[in-house]
């Protein structure tokens, strides 16, 4: 159920995105999850 992730989305302006590994992408694939959550922290906001 992705609708309460659409709502934080929504109300802080910024897009869904995935990350690796699921639920808990941070223990099973940590370097990835990081390297992705970098990404998404340097984004802009859109809106």
């Amino acid at each position: 159920m992705r609708r309460p992730a659409d709502v934080v989305a929504q109300r802080l302006i910024r897009e869904l995105v995935e990350f690796p590994g699921g639920h808990l992408g941070y223990t099973s694939f940590p370097a990835a999850f990081v390297e992705r959550l970098v990404e998404v922290l340097a984004l802009p906001a859109c809106g």
